[in-house]
Parts: structure tokens; C-alpha cells; sequence
């Protein structure tokens, strides 16, 4: 369920970025900036997944590794802290987290756009009746326009 869950926001993204055929109807909004995200899962019985993507084929740096990606996107299951960004200004920026738990976690996702906080939500899971034991967290920036 997680991987067809990725796939599809990997396909809308995709969809979102390629829509027209070519970038004629388009132009640019402003500067393409840098993005940090920020994921932050907590509980005791949980899955959590993080997934971040930009269209500029900028690599990502896993800062909680310290480790550049050498690719400009990354899917994999963490526990506790995530964090990464993208090591130069881009365009296009995605990112979604998944939390999947029986017993109660939270997944908590935070985007910077060059340092600035932009976007912060929580969600938990499961719901207040029980019966929603995943729950999604999705942002997604461009800076473009039609014309």
C-alpha cells in the first residue's frame, strides 16, 4: 500500500511538472529557491516514509546522514528525525510523508524555502474513531506561471 501510495504522488508530480508538452504557456514566477524539509515521526509502533523530489535534477543532501544523494529524489521508511535539502536553487519541489500506525504515532513535516519556514503540519494516526491507521503529509512548489 505505501509503494503504490508513492507512486501515484510521484505520478502527480510528474503530471503537475510535464503538463502541455513544452514550457511555451509558461514562464517563470520569480527566483528558483533552496528547500530543507524536515520530518519528524513519533510513537511506538509506527512506519513511517518520507519521499522528496525536485525538478531541476538537483541532488539532494541527507543531512541526517550526512551524505549527498548524487540524485534528485529520495523515497525510503525512517523512525524519529529526517532531514534533507536540495544543494542548489530549484524550480519544482515536492515532498510526502506517510505515518501508518495501530497503537498512535504522530508524523510532523516542515519545509524551509531559502531558510524561511513555509509550511509545518501534523497529523496522527489513528484517527479519533479508530479506524484510519495511515495518514499523509504532502507540499509541492513552482514557480511557474502561464503566460
Amino acid at each position: 500500500m505505501k509503494k503504490s501510495r508513492l507512486f501515484f504522488f510521484l505520478c502527480a508530480v510528474l503530471a503537475l511538472v510535464s503538463c502541455g508538452g513544452s514550457d511555451d504557456g509558461f514562464m517563470m514566477k520569480g527566483d528558483p529557491h533552496e528547500y530543507r524539509v524536515v520530518f519528524e515521526a513519533t510513537g511506538t509502533d509506527y512506519s513511517a516514509e518520507a519521499s522528496v523530489l525536485n525538478t531541476d535534477n538537483v541532488s539532494l543532501y541527507d543531512e541526517t546522514d550526512s551524505k549527498d544523494l548524487k540524485q534528485p529524489n529520495i523515497s525510503e521508511e525512517f523512525t524519529g528525525r529526517k532531514v534533507y535539502y536540495t544543494q542548489d536553487k530549484v524550480v519544482g519541489f515536492g515532498a510526502h510523508g506517510i505515518i501508518m500506525s495501530k497503537s498512535g504515532a504522530s508524523l510532523t513535516m516542515t519545509v524551509y524555502e531559502d531558510g524561511k519556514e513555509v509550511y509545518r503540519n501534523t497529523v496522527s494516526v489513528p484517527d479519533s474513531d479508530g479506524k484510519n491507521k495511515s495518514r499523509s503529509l504532502e507540499f509541492y512548489r513552482n514557480n511557474l506561471i502561464e503566460k
